[in-house]
């Protein structure tokens, strides 16, 4: 979880500098390219581990 708001953070800072326009953009597109991925497979592993818990409760 705290990985998911890290990268969430990471990812509006990255959308923050494409959005003012600052002076080296590399690093803009690298933050938000960068937090938009861990977002997407911290999400997909959180389904995972709920789905895996709910097959676990379902068998006691």
């Amino acid at each position: 979880m705290i990985g998911l708001i890290s990268n969430i953070i990471l990812f509006v800072f990255g959308i923050r500098g494409l959005l003012i326009n600052e002076p080296i953009p590399f690093a803009s597109y690298l933050f938000t390219i960068g937090g938009l991925i861990g977002i997407i497979a911290l999400l997909l592993e959180l389904k995972k581990k709920n789905a895996t818990e709910s097959r676990n409760s379902e068998e006691i």
